[in-house]
């Protein structure tokens, strides 16, 4: 282990670094939060990989930081650059990784300048690096504080107790990815067979998932073709994404499907048209509150 991160390690106990992991990870996903809310969606998004509230890179990014020589993070210049460098770093093998193992590319740089292979942009890593900056100048000292005020045997059990929590949440996760990445999966496959049995029809549309569907829904109120509950009922389900495909399309508005594109597209669509139905039954019912409670007033 080299000296520098020995140290550290030293300096602090691998409980305490632990906590100051979930500590970044948590002012991260708050950071995530707060930029979408401000200024893409105007309401809240649970924008962290795992379910409860932590986004686990920037807990990594901040401990890389942590690691770093004194020497470097000494001088403001060499401690912006370095934060800068490493997290974007991250950042890029963090996509590369998460695309290899869900076949998805979870967030996507290509309409931003100077990006590269969409992982990463230069916008990005100046606030990563602005971030490692204030984190390591001004917020770590106080977290490292607020840290020895518990003595070793709390730290020890509050550590293991939130880590227990932690690994839950990953295993949670991971296992909601690969569901929904089998229902992508799924979706291709039926969609392949609908294709297969009804290209040759005249009415039957296959320019994408949501035409193939569509147009046999449309068919079969028309009476002229029978078709079986059972592939009625398939497109219906199919029509209507779960909860958990909704969640994970809102928190990663830019993923795309390496191996499933046209499956992604269709759910993103369905997902989209959800939330305009749902904002409209909304409106309806608040337009008919306020002409029912008008309507009181003028009795």
């Amino acid at each position: 282990m080299p000296l520098f991160i020995k140290t550290v390690v030293d300096s602090l106990g691998a409980d305490r670094i632990f906590l100051l992991f979930l500590i970044y990870s948590f002012v991260g996903w708050v950071s995530e939060v707060l930029y979408v809310a401000a200024f893409v969606e105007h309401k809240f998004v649970n924008r962290g990989f795992l379910h409860g509230p932590i986004c686990p890179i920037y807990g990594t990014g901040g401990i890389i930081i942590l690691f770093l020589p004194v020497h470097i993070k000494q001088t403001g210049i060499s401690l912006f650059i370095s934060s800068m460098f490493f997290c974007t770093l991250l950042e890029y093998i963090s996509s590369w990784i998460m695309e290899k193992l869900f076949q998805a590319k979870w967030w996507d740089y290509s309409q931003m300048h100077f990006n590269l292979n969409g992982r990463v942009c230069l916008l990005n890593s100046l606030l990563f690096g602005l971030m490692g900056y204030i984190a390591m100048t001004y917020v770590q000292p106080s977290f490292k504080n607020i840290l020895f005020m518990l003595n070793d045997t709390v730290t020890y059990y509050l550590a293991v107790s939130l880590g227990i929590i932690f690994l839950i949440d990953l295993f949670t996760t991971i296992r909601k990815l690969v569901d929904f990445n089998a229902s992508l999966a799924r979706l291709k496959e039926f969609s392949d067979a609908l294709k297969e049995r009804y290209t040759t029809e005249s009415w039957f549309r296959s320019g994408t998932i949501s035409e193939m569907l569509s147009s046999i829904k449309e068919r079969s109120a028309t009476g002229k073709t029978s078709f079986s509950m059972t592939l009625l009922n398939k497109i219906e389900s199919f029509n209507h994404p779960v909860k958990a495909a909704e969640n994970i399309i809102n928190r990663f508005p830019t993923i795309r499907s390496t191996t499933y594109p046209q499956s992604l597209e269709h759910l993103r669509n369905r997902v989209h048209e959800s939330i305009r139905e749902r904002r409209l039954l909304l409106l309806k019912k608040r337009n008919a509150r306020k002409n029912r409670k008008e309507h009181t007033d003028c009795n």
